[in-house]
């Protein structure tokens, strides 16, 4: 039996989805978050996926390109209300896009669709086309920064990603994936890893990242899983206290 992946936050969509698999004989795997539906994806690799771009604050990208390692890549149907040309999008290489809210009977012609694409079997391994190499640009309510900065670093990409919120502005420029220079700009600026740990606070605002921009100075040399591994350990001890020897 072919297992699709479904994997969304939205209870609504989710719903829908389950019900027309189901009604075509499917039984899927349904996950609410991008962690859990790498687990499944690892325990029982699925036929076909269905997605939104970004689950949570957590961009989906990674378990898309966790699953063009399988051969056959499997068929990918976003849902989102995102346009089909925003870059989040494109960067899952889509084989089918429908926009929310949609109807039952839209969504029910767009997996038809899906399932008449040439046989899966058939298909050869695809690769995964990296981030647009432009730049990107959108919402952090939409896709957090802890998942924008490991695209980032997954993608070695180099450039200036700036972000504001209401008064504050901040600059971090990156060096094949790696954070080289951080200022967080307004009433009270920071500089360097400060910055950089008051920026991971941010739940809302507004990101662009333009790519092959050179740093006025390279004045760190910053991993983000270091980033954000240190990041975690913070916030632990600020509710449990330091960690005894």
């Amino acid at each position: 039996m072919q297992r699709p992946l479904l994997v969304d936050d939205d209870a609504w969509s989710a719903r829908l989805v389950d019900r027309i698999l189901r009604s075509r004989g499917f039984v899927p795997l349904c996950c609410s978050t991008v962690s859990d539906a790498l687990q499944q994806a690892e325990a029982s690799p699925p036929h076909f996926l269905v997605t939104s771009p970004v689950v949570g604050d957590e961009s989906v990208y990674p378990l898309v390109q966790h699953l063009h390692r399988q051969s056959p890549a499997p068929k990918i149907l976003v849902l989102s209300e995102l346009p089909l040309l925003d870059a989040r999008v494109q960067a899952l290489q889509p084989d089918g896009y429908l926009h929310k809210p949609f109807r039952l009977v839209e969504l029910d012609r767009a997996i038809e669709r899906l399932l008449a694409l040439p046989a899966l079997a058939a298909e050869p391994t695809r690769p995964l086309s990296p981030l647009p190499a432009a730049g990107i640009h959108g919402s952090l309510a939409q896709l957090g920064l802890p998942s924008l900065m490991t695209l980032l670093e997954m993608e070695r990409k180099t450039g200036l990603l700036l972000l504001w919120r209401g008064a504050h502005s901040a600059r971090v420029f990156f060096q094949s994936g790696r954070i080289v220079s951080a200022r967080l700009l307004g009433p009270q600026p920071q500089v360097g890893l400060p910055s950089l740990f008051g920026l991971l606070g941010w739940t809302e605002g507004q990101f662009d990242f333009t790519a092959h921009v050179t740093p006025p100075a390279v004045e760190t040399d910053l991993s983000i899983t270091h980033l954000l591994l240190e990041n975690a350990r913070r916030k632990d001890e600020r509710l449990h206290g330091p960690a005894e020897a």
